[in-house]
Order: structure tokens, then sequence, then C-alpha cells
């Protein structure tokens, strides 16, 4: 009997670790849903011609990247355009547009 009501509660334990287990990852999905959210609200995708792309890579393997703090293509990419819409007045780093 013993042995038996061991057994039931090693089989109510892994089940309970189960649930557990279930809730856990439920609850990341959920964050992780909610950050895509947030973060489909706040960027958006843009294609690039893959010589650029190829380019951007390079560059990111320089110590001169590294120095400047890229370490992504959307970073450097994201850097070109604001200079880019700096220099041209459509873009004020002290005041820039919000997303609609």
């Amino acid at each position: 009997m013993l042995e038996t009501s061991n057994k039931g509660f090693k089989l109510m334990s892994q089940n309970s670790d189960n649930q557990d287990s279930k809730q856990e990852a439920d609850k990341m999905q959920i964050t992780e849903q909610k950050y895509r959210e947030i973060s489909l609200k706040r960027h958006m995708t843009v294609r690039i011609p893959r010589g650029i792309a190829k380019a951007i890579e390079e560059f990111l393997k320089t110590e001169q990247a590294a120095r400047m703090g890229y370490d992504s293509k959307a970073d450097v990419v994201t850097a070109a355009i604001r200079t880019m819409l700096t220099d041209y007045g459509y873009y004020n780093k002290d005041n820039p547009p919000s997303p609609e």
C-alpha cells in the first residue's frame, strides 16, 4: 500500500510539475506576444539591396563599428537614415516625429 501511495504521490508531483511548466510556458508566450505587439507599433520592416546589406555586415566586423556602438544591421541603417533625414531637415534629434 505504501508503495502504491508513493507512486500516486510521484504521479501527482509530476503532474504538478508539468502544469507549472505549462503555466510558465504560457506566461512566456504571452510576454513574447506583448513584446511583439509593442515592437510592431514602434518598428517597421524595410527591404534593402543585398549589396548594401553585405557591406553593412562587413562594416559590423570592424573595430570601428564596435567603437561606434553598432552591433546590428538595424543599428547601422537607423543611424544612416537618421543622419540623412537630419541633414535634409526632416528629422530633429531633439524633437523626433511621433509614431502614428
